[in-house]
């Protein structure tokens, strides 16, 4: 090539690189694009898994605020839906990207992914917004399910009744409450330990959906539920949650709803008042799950624990607040779980729980039967009170 060949060339190059590049397909608004219907599919896994993909459809709901599961919800506006109840019409867009906000029209092209049975949209390599529209009218929704509802999957649903608050563990571990239509009675209270009650156990479950908090961190700080903050009330187990809207997930194997609104709290089981005192000749026994009450060496040092605190003043914190729990109801005998097992000892566990409830509190020892887990159960007792009498046995 002469060297005037090559300038000209070059040049012609040059000129192509500033010109504006023809838009594709995939990023043309309104332009044919793959129902999402057809990525969800009819079964438990999407048929276009490993596919690449262009969809176009509403941001529902956001969940790529700081610790959010980093993507959003994207759903199939009501007047372009497949009509075919099997299927669902919402899917979850994983990406950080920024483009977009609730109830905007957007144009997504990525791969199709199965993420632990939630189906998504991954490796995403382009994200145009298409104008504003309308959010897809929820679908009313109620418990127990009447089919598992896979056919839902990411879209925004509503809930029809209260649903009641049956287990609250991990409020403040993930801020997740697991609510069902009605209270679920532990199935061996009416049914004999074996088969009929492991089953009732899971069909117990499987009728449960958990009202989320649209993050995935571990030990939220507020904890969400309730909106007002644990500071000024609490979620009971028995109370009731309404006007359940939102987008149903299903994430760590189990249906969620991550809630578009902020849902009313029903106070339907109050605390009782503590019992009045008893006639004399009685023992109030109290029965507590210390949840893993470790104080490191005992002498302000050794933290964090293995199941326990992480710090002195997180320790000081965790005593305050269970000395405070023990002493309320004025108890004779102390039977608790999740004691350090670090023997018994004047920088012990049990020893320094004893010291911070008070001078007239004493604890039963029963060294070397105690077994080599972590934590054990203890018997504290006022010693202005009670006697103990024989030997203790493990």
């Amino acid at each position: 090539m002469s060297s005037e060949t090559w300038r000209y060339s070059f040049f012609c190059l040059l000129i192509l690189s500033f010109l504006p590049v023809a838009a594709t397909a995939e990023s043309v608004c309104g332009s044919p694009a793959t129902p999402i219907s057809e990525v969800q599919g009819t079964g438990p896994a999407s048929p276009l898994a490993g596919k690449t993909v262009t969809v176009e459809g509403i941001l529902t709901q956001d969940s790529r605020s700081d610790g959010g599961f980093g993507g959003f919800y994207l759903q199939q506006a009501d007047h372009q839906t497949d009509n075919d109840p099997a299927t669902s019409e919402a899917l979850f867009v994983y990406t950080d990207r920024d483009t977009g906000a609730s109830g905007m029209r957007l144009r997504v092209t990525g791969k199709v992914k199965e993420y632990h049975g939630l189906t998504e949209l991954v490796a995403v390599r382009n994200l145009r917004t298409c104008g504003k529209e309308a959010l897809p009218a929820p679908v009313p929704l109620a418990l127990p399910w009447a089919v598992n509802p896979e056919h839902l999957e990411n879209m925004r649903v509503a809930f029809r009744q209260p649903l009641t608050v049956v287990d609250n563990y991990n409020l403040a571990r993930y801020g997740e409450l697991a609510l069902a239509a009605s209270d679920q009675v532990q199935p061996t209270e009416y049914l004999p330990p074996g088969n009929q009650a492991h089953r009732q156990s899971a069909r117990n479950r499987q009728n449960r959906v958990l009202l989320d908090d649209n993050r995935s961190r571990r030990a939220p700080r507020p904890v969400p539920w309730p909106p007002a903050g644990l500071s000024s009330a609490t979620v009971r187990a028995g109370d009731r949650i309404d006007g359940l809207v939102g987008a149903l997930d299903f994430r760590f194997d189990a249906w969620r709803i991550q809630p578009a609104e902020t849902p009313v709290f029903l106070a339907t089981n109050p605390r009782k008042p503590a019992p009045s005192a008893p006639a004399a000749d009685s023992l109030r026994v109290l029965a507590l799950n210390l949840g893993n009450y470790f104080n490191g060496d005992g002498k302000g040092g050794n933290f964090p624990t293995p199941r326990g605190a992480a710090t002195m003043a997180d320790f000081q914190r965790q005593q305050q607040r269970l000395i405070q729990t023990l002493q309320a109801p004025d108890p004779d005998i102390l039977a608790l779980t999740e004691l350090e097992n670090d023997g018994y000892g004047p920088h012990s566990a049990i020893a320094s729980l004893a010291s911070a409830l008070g001078s007239q509190w004493r604890f039963v020892s029963t060294p070397g039967q105690d077994g080599d887990d972590e934590i054990r159960t203890g018997l504290l007792y006022r010693a202005d009170r009670v006697s103990a009498r024989g030997s203790p046995a493990g």
